[in-house]
């Protein structure tokens, strides 16, 4: 075949040098250029407010109406994760909507002010308006004094009802780290009081799982290449093989894939849970693993039965496209990683089952494992097409065997 190309082979290293470039640049640009946009939270004002000679006073919803419009007197702190575009706020009118909208992983966090929160400020203020009038009536007892003095913000400590700050670590744990800072940060600047309270928050036995998603799918997807190259080039059928013989091949192929990608599930998962000591549910990890490493090599294997250079460009366009994927969520990546990579990259099925798996105690057939699955069947797909289709050289020969026959009759008679 380097025959054929004459100096044409001398391009081949240029040419190699310019894809390692464009997947570089594919690896490394959503990483340089990360930045949040449009990250969906969710404010709900359960206060119910009190009734003064001026009219109806209602704290909650005055701070719920500046989060979503962004007020500057409640807007995130400049240099934080929440500061110009990055948050999306949506108002909720019930508890219900809300509960309903964590427990479909729509949001990353949401800030819930409680149903007594005007109430309890204002009897706050009040308490603190009594101790200080006192203070200033008993100013000739000192001790007394310095006792209400310190007694008045402890008072008021007291009766103001904090807000509350719901988190869910398990639609991405990075993102949602973040996050919390930045609310936490938003509350101080607000002078508000802030509780959190996180959900998804699994069990480790010590550590985090921060960067055990990334580190489980990446070897995953690294071994399954290695394998699918290395089952190609052990199992490929030669040139004018007949088509039975590529079929048993194909088989040979998909049984070896079963094997190799069982080996590499349970392998990644009792690294991750053994080695680095981490309590995650290895049983159901490896088989999830499992699934997602045969439906890989599968299609890997297939686009090389087809033509070397598809394989070729179907495993460096997935490494490139969908690496960053693995870990960045959807609200972090550049417009065209949103909108025409993101829905089909690997790594992002890999690492949202494996989130559900770490994070949501889901099960080894999860919401990620459809999409896998397709892969599995496009290889299948191209399997068959690789054996079934027929080669150019296998009828060259057919005719060839066609027109000896007459000839060899003609000699024996």
């Amino acid at each position: 075949m380097m025959e054929k190309l004459g100096r044409k082979r001398l391009l081949m290293p240029f040419a190699a040098l310019l894809a390692a470039g464009l997947a570089m640049t594919l690896v490394v640009y959503p990483m340089m250029n990360a930045k949040p946009k449009d990250l969906p939270l969710g404010v709900l004002s359960l206060d119910e407010g009190v009734e003064t000679p001026q009219g109806t006073m209602n704290a909650g919803n005055l701070i719920a109406e500046r989060i979503v419009d962004g007020d500057a007197a409640m807007g995130a702190p400049e240099g934080t994760s929440l500061d110009g575009d990055a948050a999306s706020w949506t108002r909720y009118g019930s508890q219900a909507e809300l509960d309903a909208a964590l427990a479909d992983h729509e949001l990353y966090a949401a800030v819930i002010i409680p149903q007594g929160y005007t109430a309890a400020q204002a009897q706050a203020q009040l308490a603190a308006a009594q101790a200080s009038s006192s203070q200033v009536a008993q100013l000739d007892a000192a001790q007394v004094g310095v006792a209400q003095t310190t007694q008045a913000p402890q008072l008021a400590a007291d009766q103001a009802e904090p807000i509350r700050v719901v988190v869910d670590e398990g639609k991405n744990p990075m993102t949602a780290a973040s996050v919390e800072s930045a609310i936490q940060a938003m509350a101080e600047q607000a002078g508000l009081d802030a509780r959190i309270e996180r959900l998804n928050a699994p069990s480790l036995g010590g550590g985090s799982l921060a960067m055990f998603v990334q580190f489980t799918v990446l070897p995953t997807f690294i071994l399954s290449v290695a394998c699918s190259v290395s089952l190609f080039v052990a199992t490929r059928a030669k040139r004018g093989t007949a088509r039975s013989r590529r079929l048993q091949t194909a088989g040979v192929q998909l049984a070896l894939a079963a094997l190799l990608s069982c080996c590499v599930g349970f392998a990644v998962a009792g690294l991750v849970g053994g080695i680095a000591g981490l309590d995650i549910p290895v049983a159901r990890t490896g088989l999830f693993l499992w699934l997602a490493s045969f439906c890989l090599m599968a299609f890997f294997v297939g686009c090389l039965d087809v033509a070397v250079p598809l394989g070729a460009l179907a495993i460096l366009a997935c490494f490139a496209c969908g690496l960053a994927t693995g870990n960045l969520p959807y609200e972090f990546l550049p417009t065209f990683w949103q909108d025409w990579l993101y829905p089909w990259v690997p790594q992002r099925w890999m690492a949202d089952g494996v989130r559900s798996l770490y994070y949501l105690n889901g099960g080894a057939w999860n919401a990620s494992c459809p999409t896998l699955v397709v892969y599995g069947i496009v290889g299948f797909a191209a399997l068959a097409a690789a054996s079934l289709a027929p080669r150019r050289n296998e009828g060259k020969r057919g005719e060839a065997r066609a027109s000896a026959e007459p000839a060899l009759g003609g000699t024996l008679s």
